[in-house]
């Protein structure tokens, strides 16, 4: 509804990737993400959504290049370090995921359980 009243609404667009990459609706969820990136540039919390997006898609390089991204613009988004730790884990790097895993944690200690609840388990 909120795309529909304002379509130039980046935000509308960015809440709708989470929502469709939490169920599962994951090329829809990479075309929301884009819009949205496409209307506000670098926004951080976009740049989360598309690389959870791509760590359930199976692909850990694209997710690593979008949490890399939002994490330069901010550092303490602890899903994107989270994500991020998954997705070096998932290409073999054992010891930065498992750094940026325990970073996250430390921001919130539940961070796992979130990511359980959104349909991802770590390995």
């Amino acid at each position: 509804q909120a795309i529909r009243l304002n379509p130039n609404d980046a935000n509308a667009f960015k809440n709708r990737c989470g929502a469709r990459a939490i169920l599962g609706q994951l090329q829809l969820a990479l075309t929301d993400c884009d819009e949205s990136l496409r209307l506000k540039p670098n926004d951080a919390y976009t740049l989360d959504s598309r690389g959870f997006t791509h760590l359930k898609l199976g692909r850990p390089a694209a997710a690593i290049v979008d949490y890399d991204a939002a994490l330069r613009l901010d550092p303490a988004i602890e899903e994107s370090l989270h994500g991020r730790g998954l997705a070096y884990i998932a290409r073999g790097d054992q010891v930065q995921g498992q750094r940026d895993i325990a970073a996250a944690r430390r921001i919130d200690p539940d961070i796992a359980g979130k990511f359980r609840r959104w349909g991802v388990r770590e390995p």
